[in-house]
């Protein structure tokens, strides 16, 4: 259980079960869910899938296969104001916690998936000939595009207080830094759903800049997914959909909640915050493609010890 957690040497036991608490305050199962209840699914998928896959290294295919079908039942059995479809909404009104934990989880979902699938976006396209590799790539492409999308969500549902929290940074950092590993080792534009990734790298990139505001951790985020964009080999067209951060496409879910209205609101407001819409008001790199980008210049407040940035293939030391 603790590779899952990224911390191998301080739980490491098969015997470490135990009984799972009862979260419902009043005993009933009647109102919103309990505001532990987010937590305490992932503590079900991850003691799960530590248990079937005690040691992680390098897995193959059907593992994968195996492990994204146990993240799909556990989908299927989230309790109904947490699902995936059609949520139920009743109470996001009067408990708005609600709907910040359905965020949340649906963040969660698609970057863990993408965890296990980044490899088939991170590696040069010339090795991933294979049917599954195939398969493979394109639900890693579809886990960026939900990532950032719920992650932007969740961003503009939660206060303003709660935007330290590092866990949406983070994932639109993470995934916006897969996404230049991707274009970067696509080769002649054989990315998957290419359009739709550079539009949402450039949400990405927007909502950090939004968080920025208040969290030191996205202010360097920013910064660094900034020069790693301006280092990518990017055409004029390119450029122009990575700063069309409206999406026309239904490539990945998200909460039901959130209305076209409203999805045009936040793309207008994040625009607002970079002073123009094309434009980031951050100093221009003056590096190129060729010049490496020091980690040690950078201060991420911590996410260098999560982040794995030595798997990307990017010119990061």
């Amino acid at each position: 259980m603790g590779t899952w957690l990224s911390r191998p040497f301080l739980i490491d036991a098969a015997s470490s079960a135990f009984q799972v608490p009862n979260l419902n305050l009043d005993g009933s199962d009647t109102g919103p869910v309990s505001p532990f209840t987010a937590t305490y699914q992932q503590y079900i998928l991850i003691f799960t899938l530590s248990t079937k896959y005690p040691r992680l290294g390098q897995m193959q295919n059907e593992s994968i296969r195996s492990i994204l079908d146990e993240v799909e039942t556990w989908t299927n059995k989230l309790p109904s104001a947490l699902r995936l479809v059609n949520p139920e909404t009743s109470w996001d009104n009067t408990h708005p916690q609600v709907s910040m934990q359905r965020l949340y989880l649906y963040t969660f979902i698609w970057t863990y998936r993408l965890g296990l699938l980044k490899s088939y976006l991170t590696q040069p396209a010339k090795y991933l000939m294979d049917p599954d590799s195939s398969f493979f790539r394109n639900m890693a492409a579809e886990a960026c595009i939900g990532a950032i999308r719920t992650a932007s969500e969740l961003v503009d549902t939660a206060r303003i207080s709660n935007l330290r929290f590092h866990f949406a940074t983070f994932a639109l950092f993470d995934t916006g830094t897969i996404i230049c590993s991707a274009i970067l080792h696509e080769g002649n534009h054989t990315l998957p759903s290419r359009s739709d990734l550079l539009r949402h790298l450039g949400q990405a990139q927007q909502y950090l800049c939004k968080i920025s505001r208040v969290a030191h951790t996205a202010n360097n985020s920013t910064t660094l997914l900034t020069r790693l964009i301006q280092a990518l080999p990017l055409s004029s067209q390119d450029k122009t959909l990575l700063h069309n951060t409206s999406d026309d496409s239904d490539s990945a879910p998200t909460s039901t909640s959130t209305s076209t209205a409203q999805e045009s609101t936040l793309v207008t407001k994040a625009a607002a915050l970079t002073g123009n819409n094309n434009v980031l008001d951050i100093e221009p790199w003056a590096g190129d493609a060729t010049d490496p980008i020091n980690l040690e210049t950078f201060d991420l407040d911590g996410i260098q010890q999560i982040w794995d940035w030595e798997t990307l293939g990017l010119n990061i030391c």
